[in-house]
């Protein structure tokens, strides 16, 4: 490759520009006795988007914080900008030029978001008035609603990752890696996302684009990686494959399987009406909503962020303070006003929020598996059971770590999710509501978990989803109610449209603008 001759300086350090961002040679990462990465070697591009995919504990968010300087290297050399640097140094890394924006992202909740954009920079001690102004105009050009003069603590986590992307754009990394950053936003937040990414090539910057979203990499990116069990398999133009290529990359198959269907809707009044409610209200959020599920189905729920649509489902389970006119079960009146109320009607939820999963990290695999059967006073019979029904449910998920000593902290992602789901797929409930369940999953995963829930909604359970994921909600759901401005104003059966009509029906119920499109419509019933 040819190398160009002028210098540059940044931060004290002097670089000789190459028409290599990143060049990555000969990587590998031991972890204990385990390879969790093997002689990667890969580079970036000015203006080019490289997309990053693999199954869950590939090893994707490992290399990213090597190259992020966040963790150390077994072997191998990372150059930016032709010069080589040291790792487990994330000053070393941003001093030259490389920027991370991890899965997980804490922001002090004290500063306003205009102070967090210019956070860590030369700008952050500026009078907050010229803070704002120029965070509203970057707000404004990523097509974000959000206020610079908003609280941190009164944004919703998912949002953090948007946050950080403008940050970046005040920012002079000239490599930016995103680990999954998408993975928690709706069709028109990761829209917003996409565009700083462009703009960010635009400007010659280079990007490391890490993914579960095969169609959204394929989409985005110029270049895609695959891992696969440690070790880079793949690396060429995204234009030459389809999701089913790069799905089969990943899984080291020659065959993908089809996606488990969803159950089929009741025929008209023929179904059994598990759950019937009528004028559902949250306190300043939903505002009469008729919702009715049968039994044997699985329905979805999408909406912006501030629709409504997250506390319907909480409302359903306890989670959240509501009232209804009408709220029967199995024919029978009854009332959900806590958490306990709902699991005494053998009501679930689940949220792939990991901030509101309530486990801890440091627990074992086989605790967090376990909602019941095993306890400090359960006996050894009852223990030995437990544990037998652990290791069922470990083999059903083909979790990559095989112990059920370790930690849930210690698994990647994505297994960390297989793993708080698991109580729910295998206990036995009549009403299972999933915020989310495929966040960070790898389509293997995905695909694996639609089956158990499918073989679970045929045994007569059914299941609410929750979700602004169009793939998640294509696939698994018979139909799907849109949710503005607190009312549930239609529903979509995905078999009926594309999934590129699909996709664009929902994109337009996730933007904020959609609530005025909506506002002339009559209330949608079940």
């Amino acid at each position: 490759m040819r190398r160009a001759v002028c210098l540059i300086r940044r931060q004290g350090v002097t670089f000789v520009e190459s028409n290599e961002l990143l060049s990555v040679s000969g990587l590998s990462k031991d972890f204990h006795s385990k390879r969790v990465l093997d002689d990667v070697t890969f580079a970036v591009a000015p203006g080019e988007i490289v997309a990053l995919v693999g199954r869950n504990g590939a090893g994707k968010s490992t290399l990213g914080r090597i190259i992020a300087g966040t963790e150390s290297e077994s072997a191998g050399t990372i150059s930016s900008l032709g010069v080589e640097y040291p790792r487990a140094s994330r000053l070393e890394a941003r001093a030259r030029g490389v920027a991370m924006i991890e899965q997980r992202i804490d922001i002090d909740p004290t500063l306003t978001v205009a102070q967090a954009i210019f956070r860590g920079t030369f700008q952050q001690d500026r009078p907050h008035d010229a803070l704002r102004r120029q965070a509203a105009w970057i707000l404004n050009e990523m097509g974000m609603t959000l206020s610079p003069d908003e609280l941190i603590g009164e944004v919703p986590r998912p949002l953090y990752g948007l946050i950080e992307a403008a940050r970046v754009l005040t920012d002079d990394a000239q490599v930016v890696v995103m680990d999954e950053v998408s993975a928690p936003l709706n069709l028109a937040e990761a829209a917003e996302l996409h565009e700083v990414v462009r703009r960010l090539v635009r400007q010659g910057r280079g990007v490391l684009f890490i993914s579960h979203r095969l169609p959204e990499a394929l989409k985005l990116a110029d270049r895609v990686l695959v891992l696969r069990e440690s070790r880079l398999v793949y690396s060429g133009p995204t234009s030459a494959l389809t999701a089913d290529d790069l799905a089969e990359l990943m899984l080291g198959t020659t065959h993908v399987a089809e996606p488990a269907p969803a159950p089929e809707p009741p025929a008209g009044q023929g179904g059994t009406p598990l759950l019937e409610v009528t004028d559902l209200r949250v306190p300043g959020v939903v505002h009469g909503v008729d919702l009715t599920v049968y039994t044997g189905e699985i329905i979805g729920l999408t909406g912006s962020r501030d629709s409504g649509v997250f506390e319907i489902g909480g409302a359903i389970t306890g989670q959240v303070t509501a009232s209804a006119r009408t709220f029967v079960v199995h024919g029978e009146p009854r009332s959900v006003l806590t958490p306990a109320d709902a699991s005494a009607l053998r009501f679930s939820y689940f949220t792939g929020e990991r901030d509101e999963l309530g486990a801890d990290p440091s627990e074992s695999v086989a605790r967090s598996m376990m909602n019941s059967g095993w306890t400090t006073e359960a006996g050894f019979h009852a223990e030995v059971a437990a544990l037998r029904k652990v290791i069922a449910m470990m083999a059903s998920l083909e979790l990559q770590s095989n112990s059920f000593h370790k930690s849930v902290g210690e698994l990647s992602g994505g297994d960390a999710q297989k793993v708080r789901l698991a109580p729910l797929i295998f206990e036995d409930s009549d009403l299972v509501v999933l915020n989310s369940p495929t966040r960070g999953l790898d389509v293997a995963a995905q695909t694996q978990l639609r089956r158990l829930l499918n073989d679970s909604v045929l045994s007569g359970s059914s299941a609410v989803v929750v979700s602004g994921d169009a793939a998640e909600l294509r696939t698994w759901c018979s139909r799907v109610g849109v949710i503005v401005d607190g009312f549930l104003t239609e529903w979509i059966v995905p078999e009926t449209m594309s999934p590129e009509e699909f996709e664009h029906r929902l994109h337009a119920a996730h933007t904020p603008t959609a609530i005025d499109q909506y506002h002339d419509t009559e209330p949608a019933t079940a």
